[in-house]
């Protein structure tokens, strides 16, 4: 009795470890996510990094401080790292597959391009360099990727979209311009 039994709830944990994902959790996860990439590759970025946001200090009543430039690097490069894990393990599904290889390709051109010009912009900005240097690794950036950078996220609204509509889920279209 006791042998049937753990098979029974053996059985039943497989069952559930093998659920697949709502579309609502493949739109969120594949599609939605992209968000977080919000004004890469544009002068946004580069907005972000001249006026750093604050955080709280904890220990200290009403203290606050600026994010160092490279702080909010890595704070984008975890999120877009933990975005592409979650993709990553959403199982491949025939409806899915676009939206999926879409989200794959866009992440994983972005965060090499984090890791590395980005990193080395939030460093210049934070050693304090000229304006000029500044500007020209800026400038290079948005150059370099921005118009890859639309490609693929166009490619991911229009799987996303697509996805979305297939399964009867309102969402609203984002127009990216050229200078985002």
């Amino acid at each position: 009795m006791k042998k049937a039994f753990y098979s029974l709830f053996i059985a039943a944990l497989l069952l559930a470890g093998c659920s697949k994902p709502s579309p609502e959790k493949y739109l969120s996860t594949a599609f939605l996510n992209a968000n977080l990439l919000h004004g890469f590759a544009s002068r946004l970025v580069n907005d972000e990094l001249s006026q750093p946001s604050v955080k709280f200090v904890e220990g200290k009543t009403d203290t606050y401080e600026k994010f160092t430039r490279i702080e909010t690097i890595n704070l984008k490069i975890e999120s877009a790292e933990n975005a592409l894990k979650h993709i990553n393990n959403l199982p491949v599904t025939e409806d899915s597959k676009a939206m999926l290889e879409a989200s794959k390709e866009l992440f994983g051109f972005v965060i090499p391009i984090y890791k590395k010009e980005y990193t080395e912009l939030a460093k210049l900005y934070d050693s304090n360099t000229d304006t000029a240097r500044i500007n020209t690794l800026s400038h290079t950036i948005e150059r370099s990727y921005g118009s890859r950078f639309l490609q693929l996220h166009e490619k991911l609204e229009s799987a996303g979209m697509a996805y979305a509509a297939k399964h009867n889920i309102k969402v609203m279209s984002v127009q990216t311009s050229p200078s985002h």
